[in-house]
């Protein structure tokens, strides 16, 4: 998937999920939107980003360790 062929709606909606979760890098962010708007989850083994996102039914992620 070309980083050209993405809206910005989806850019801006990874920035304003970062300026809600302060603590996500705005990557993390970045796959946490794309995956909410593919219907996928997030997988992942960064449990220090992740873990406190895990608890809310709001993002899919699993940790694969």
């Amino acid at each position: 998937l070309p980083i050209s062929s993405l809206a910005p709606v989806v850019w801006q909606a990874a920035g304003t999920l970062k300026a809600r979760l302060r603590r996500v890098s705005l990557a993390d962010c970045f796959a946490i939107e794309l995956a909410e708007r593919l219907e996928a989850t997030v997988l992942t083994a960064d449990h220090h980003e992740f873990d406190a996102l895990a608890a809310h039914p709001e993002f899919r992620i699993r940790f694969i360790r």
